[in-house]
């Protein structure tokens, strides 16, 4: 969680730089992930 949200910006950006060879998923304060047994969605609070 986070992902681009202040005051976490910064540190959130360094961290998929540092992290690239990882299948990472960022998500906002906003957003969630669901998993079932077939994959995965971002899914959006509006």
């Amino acid at each position: 969680p986070h992902y681009l949200t202040a005051p976490f910006k910064k540190v959130t950006e360094k961290i998929m730089t540092e992290f690239s060879d990882l299948n990472l998923c960022p998500i906002n304060n906003r957003q969630g992930i669901v998993i079932d047994g077939e994959g995965s969605k971002v899914i959006c609070k509006d």
